[in-house]
């Protein structure tokens, strides 16, 4: 039911706000012990993680139900919401960009799964195409796409990580530099 899903949503905010503000209390006040600092973040990242994850689940199945539209477009086409409604859907797109901003400070601080996180909350709230025709499939098909506000919110979020994922990225992929090397080499024996 909506009350639920609403409390539901509440409650996780809530409890990310509450891990955010003890994290920064906590490595403010112990900066001479960071080991046991270090500890209680990686149990508190790994709780966060869970909620950002169900936080992702629940905002899926709003935006796959109708409920939730990022779009900025009423998915009512054409019939006057009630004033419930309206007031449902504007609480709910405030509630997930206080999710998406919990997303980017957890991108900014290199949490990989605030990324991971982040990039199925951008798969999965795909927005409508308007006003474009592809070629000549003109049935009536509904065109979406990745959400240029989502992306962009992520695009920021890793320039200010300042390289956190750098290191992440380039061990998984460090052959790749060698495969370039070598295929330019074979290039330049074929000449």
């Amino acid at each position: 039911s909506t009350a639920e899903t609403a409390k539901e949503i509440k409650t996780l905010l809530q409890e990310l706000r509450k891990s955010s503000n003890q994290r920064q209390r906590l490595l403010k006040r112990n900066k001479s012990s960071a080991s046991f600092a270090a500890t209680l973040s990686k149990e508190t990242e790994r709780e966060d993680a869970l909620r950002l994850d169900k936080l992702r689940r629940i905002f899926t199945r709003l935006v796959g139900s109708g409920e939730l539209s990022l779009s900025g477009e009423s998915s009512n086409s054409g019939e006057v919401a009630s004033n419930a409604s309206s007031k449902w859907k504007s609480w709910l797109l405030q509630q997930h960009d206080v999710f998406i901003s919990h997303l980017v400070d957890g991108v900014v601080l290199g949490r990989t799964t605030a990324l991971r996180c982040f990039c199925g909350v951008i798969a999965s709230t795909p927005v409508p195409v308007t006003g474009i025709a592809y070629g000549d499939d003109r049935r009536d098909k509904k065109k979406v796409m990745l959400s240029e506000r989502l992306l962009g919110r992520l695009l920021e979020a890793l320039v200010k990580s300042r390289g956190c994922f750098e290191n992440s990225f380039s061990q998984d992929y460090s052959n790749v530099e060698v495969d370039e090397t070598n295929v330019e080499n074979e290039r330049i024996a074929d000449e």
